[in-house]
Protein backbone atom coordinates (compact mmCIF):
# COMPACT_ATOMS: atom_id res chain seq x y z
CA UNK A 1 0.00 0.00 0.00
CA UNK A 2 1.44 3.33 -1.02
CA UNK A 3 1.70 6.20 1.40
CA UNK A 4 -0.31 9.31 0.64
CA UNK A 5 1.91 12.19 1.73
CA UNK A 6 -0.19 15.08 0.43
CA UNK A 7 -1.92 15.55 3.78
CA UNK A 8 1.44 15.59 5.56
CA UNK A 9 2.72 18.33 3.26
CA UNK A 10 -0.45 20.40 3.69
CA UNK A 11 -0.74 19.98 7.48
CA UNK A 12 2.41 21.96 8.29
CA UNK A 13 1.38 25.20 6.48
CA UNK A 14 -2.14 24.91 7.92
CA UNK A 15 -0.78 24.73 11.47
CA UNK A 16 1.56 27.63 10.76
CA UNK A 17 -1.36 29.73 9.48
CA UNK A 18 -3.35 28.88 12.61
CA UNK A 19 -0.45 29.93 14.85
CA UNK A 20 0.01 33.12 12.83
CA UNK A 21 -3.70 33.94 13.12
CA UNK A 22 -3.61 33.35 16.87
CA UNK A 23 -0.66 35.70 17.20
CA UNK A 24 -2.07 38.42 14.94
CA UNK A 25 -5.44 38.41 16.69
CA UNK A 26 -3.64 38.50 20.04
CA UNK A 27 -5.48 35.40 21.23
CA UNK A 28 -2.63 34.32 23.48
CA UNK A 29 -4.06 35.10 26.92
CA UNK A 30 -6.48 32.99 28.87
CA UNK A 31 -6.35 29.34 29.83
CA UNK A 32 -8.39 28.03 26.92
CA UNK A 33 -6.28 29.94 24.37
CA UNK A 34 -3.08 28.61 25.95
CA UNK A 35 -4.37 25.05 25.77
CA UNK A 36 -5.41 25.52 22.14
CA UNK A 37 -2.00 26.98 21.29
CA UNK A 38 -0.26 24.04 22.97
CA UNK A 39 -2.46 21.59 21.05
CA UNK A 40 -1.63 23.32 17.76
CA UNK A 41 2.11 23.34 18.54
CA UNK A 42 1.96 19.67 19.55
CA UNK A 43 0.11 18.84 16.34
CA UNK A 44 2.66 20.82 14.32
CA UNK A 45 5.60 18.93 15.83
CA UNK A 46 3.75 15.65 15.27
CA UNK A 47 3.06 16.54 11.62
CA UNK A 48 6.69 17.54 11.00
CA UNK A 49 7.94 14.29 12.56
CA UNK A 50 5.49 12.28 10.46
CA UNK A 51 6.58 14.14 7.33
CA UNK A 52 10.27 13.48 8.04
CA UNK A 53 9.55 9.83 8.69
CA UNK A 54 7.50 9.40 5.53
CA UNK A 55 9.91 11.21 3.22
CA UNK A 56 12.96 9.47 4.66
CA UNK A 57 11.42 5.99 4.52
CA UNK A 58 10.13 6.38 0.96
CA UNK A 59 13.59 6.90 -0.51
CA UNK A 60 15.46 3.66 -1.15
CA UNK A 61 18.00 2.35 -0.28
CA UNK A 62 17.89 2.97 3.44
CA UNK A 63 21.22 3.54 5.11
CA UNK A 64 21.83 3.20 8.84
CA UNK A 65 21.48 6.95 9.29
CA UNK A 66 18.12 7.00 7.51
CA UNK A 67 16.86 4.07 9.56
CA UNK A 68 17.80 5.88 12.78
CA UNK A 69 16.18 9.08 11.50
CA UNK A 70 12.97 7.20 10.76
CA UNK A 71 13.01 5.58 14.21
CA UNK A 72 13.65 8.88 16.01
CA UNK A 73 10.99 10.73 14.03
CA UNK A 74 8.50 7.91 14.69
CA UNK A 75 9.25 8.15 18.42
CA UNK A 76 8.79 11.94 18.35
CA UNK A 77 5.55 11.52 16.39
CA UNK A 78 4.10 8.99 18.84
CA UNK A 79 5.26 11.00 21.86
CA UNK A 80 3.67 14.26 20.73
CA UNK A 81 0.60 12.59 19.22
CA UNK A 82 -0.01 10.77 22.49
CA UNK A 83 0.57 13.97 24.46
CA UNK A 84 -2.54 15.68 23.05
CA UNK A 85 -5.13 13.95 25.30
CA UNK A 86 -2.94 14.71 28.31
CA UNK A 87 -3.00 18.41 27.42
CA UNK A 88 -6.80 18.38 27.61
CA UNK A 89 -6.83 16.36 30.82
CA UNK A 90 -4.25 18.47 32.69
CA UNK A 91 -5.61 21.88 31.84
CA UNK A 92 -7.23 24.06 34.45
CA UNK A 93 -11.00 23.97 34.05
CA UNK A 94 -12.49 27.31 33.13
CA UNK A 95 -15.76 28.08 34.82
CA UNK A 96 -17.54 31.36 34.48
CA UNK A 97 -20.64 32.11 36.38
CA UNK A 98 -22.99 34.34 34.46
CA UNK A 99 -25.65 35.99 36.54
CA UNK A 100 -28.40 37.53 34.49
CA UNK A 101 -30.35 40.26 36.16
Amino acid sequence: MDRIAYLDFVAVPVYLVILYALHVRKMVNGPSNRVFRLVVITSLVSAIADLISGVTASNAPLSDLRIHLVEVSNCVYHLFHGLMPALYACRQPVYRVCIYR
